[in-house]
């Protein structure tokens, strides 16, 4: 295998390329630890997507106001959102669609579990003129 890198010194690819797989995890998981990172807190999302740029922007805009009156509302909600942020995903505009994103980091408790159900409901009660899809630890963020 050839890897391109800007960063020939990064410990994960000396790792990887030493095949030093337990140490990888070690390190990896104590990197995901203090920066809270899945499996540590849990990361949800709401994308939104729409062939018109102005109601992705809208129900961004709508979504992310009715997750904030969901956290007003519930305290213990609140109190396990370490983040709750809207804003476009690197990728902004794929296959013809706009796209927006509510992002969340969420501490693991049965509160969250909660929370992650009301927000897939937020999901399935749609948007106009746009797509919702509620994702849980989603494997991308573009």
């Amino acid at each position: 295998m050839i890897i391109q890198t800007y960063r020939p010194d990064d410990p994960v690819l000396n790792l990887a390329a030493s095949q030093d797989y337990r140490r990888f995890f070690m390190e990896e998981i104590e990197r995901r630890r203090t920066g809270l990172y899945p499996p540590y807190p849990v990361m949800a999302r709401l994308l939104v997507e729409s062939r018109f740029p102005e109601a992705a922007e809208a129900a961004g805009r709508q979504l992310y106001a009715e997750v904030q009156r969901l956290l007003e509302a519930d305290a213990d909600w609140r109190k396990k959102t370490l983040l709750c942020r809207l804003d476009q995903p690197s990728i902004a505009f794929l296959r013809d669609r706009t796209r927006w994103h509510v992002l969340l980091k969420l501490l693991v408790s049965p509160e969250t579990e909660a929370f992650c159900a009301a927000l897939s409901d937020l999901a399935r009660e749609g948007c106009p003129d746009a797509d919702v899809i509620f994702e849980y630890n989603p494997t991308t963020m573009m």
